[in-house]
């Protein structure tokens, strides 16, 4: 039995940071962005919360692209100081000096960039815990009853379940404006219903009543007492969330590291094994391009921000529907990866 356990309200701090930048430097493009954020308008006919929510992801993700890139620190990148930065990369990852970079050598630049990445999550997320742990402690005793982890969970459950159904399933109404916050970890968590399903339909049904989800929890805390007094104190909570968390680690390391290798062989485009400045050059230009929406040459916060693309459906998409949801649900039951809240 998994024991996926406690699922809160309270975002993970997103981890955004691609390479080493001073705080100092960061500061300005955040606040900048910030501020765009804040002058966001929704579409005629279309809910404002939805649209801020969509794009306050978009926002979020060109501080990233520019922090990344930027030398001075300014909330602005140009094209010459992207590709200034892409080329030294690019020397950087030549690690035997050869001039072209390799497989192995391009898989391990991205690993240790990952690192960095997962390390500051981790962190983030742990802190969060910690903060999580004394929101469920309602009496501040330094422990949590199973009455009170089972009130937490009559707060999940009744955020999605807005119109008193006493069940939660793969078509439950939601608010468009779900959480729109990016982890390296693409954990799950109970902002939205696919998230809750993921980590709470044990059978795979695409559903959970309350009853189940009572006795799911109920399950989870019996589970995390690991000294069966009847309370989880907060060594206990961060023990089991840390386990989960390092074994969701492990499994996303594998799969980006993966992921590196396959995207050398698209930037490879001649397929001599060698990634040339030229190749690499290509990808980034599509990047900048993507951000640079007015074609001026330069990315920055007064720019309008990128439509997002519509998700092409794949061919074993496609067909009949039944066939489709018994897919997931297989897949579901199979595959059920971890949460990465604690409540």
């Amino acid at each position: 039995m998994k024991h996926i356990f406690f699922v809160a309200f309270a975002s993970v701090l997103t981890v955004t940071a691609c390479q080493p930048v001073q705080s100092t430097q960061k500061s300005s493009s955040v606040a900048s962005e910030k501020a765009a954020a804040a002058n966001v308008e929704a579409k005629p006919g279309v809910e404002k919360g939805a649209v801020s929510a969509a794009q306050k992801a978009r926002l979020a993700d060109r501080v990233t692209f520019i922090d990344e890139y930027a030398a001075d620190g300014k909330p602005t990148l140009s094209k010459a100081e992207f590709d200034a930065a892409r080329a030294t990369r690019l020397k950087e990852m030549d690690s035997n000096k050869n001039g072209v970079v390799d497989t192995q050598e391009y898989a391990d630049e991205y690993a240790t960039r990952l690192e960095k990445k997962i390390s500051a999550e981790r962190k983030a997320q742990v802190d969060q815990t910690v903060i999580r742990f004394g929101a469920v402690d309602k009496n501040r005793d330094g422990k949590i009853t199973l009455d009170e982890f089972q009130a937490s969970g009559a707060r999940i459950f009744d955020f999605l379940d807005k119109q008193k159904t006493g069940v939660i399933a793969a078509n439950t109404a939601e608010s468009t404006a779900a959480s729109t916050s990016r982890s390296v970890l693409a954990m799950p968590d109970t902002h939205s219903v696919k998230g809750f399903l993921e980590i709470y339909d044990v059978d795979g049904d695409n559903k959970v009543t309350r009853v189940e989800f009572e006795q799911h929890r109920k399950a989870q805390f019996e589970a995390t007492d690991a000294n069966r007094d009847g309370y989880v104190n907060t060594e206990e909570y961060l023990l089991e969330f840390e386990n989960r968390l390092d074994r969701q680690i492990k499994q996303a390391r594998e799969s980006q590291v993966k992921q590196a290798h396959v995207r050398f062989k698209s930037l490879d485009t001649n397929k001599d094994l060698a990634l040339s400045l030229q190749e690499f050059n290509t990808s980034g230009d599509r990047i900048f391009t993507g951000w640079d929406v007015n074609g001026d040459g330069i990315v920055d916060v007064t720019d309008p921000l990128p439509e997002p693309k519509p998700r092409a459906q794949k061919p074993d998409e496609q067909g009949d529907k039944k066939s489709q949801d018994a897919s997931t649900a297989e897949k579901v039951k199979t595959e059920k990866p971890a949460s990465s809240k604690a409540y």
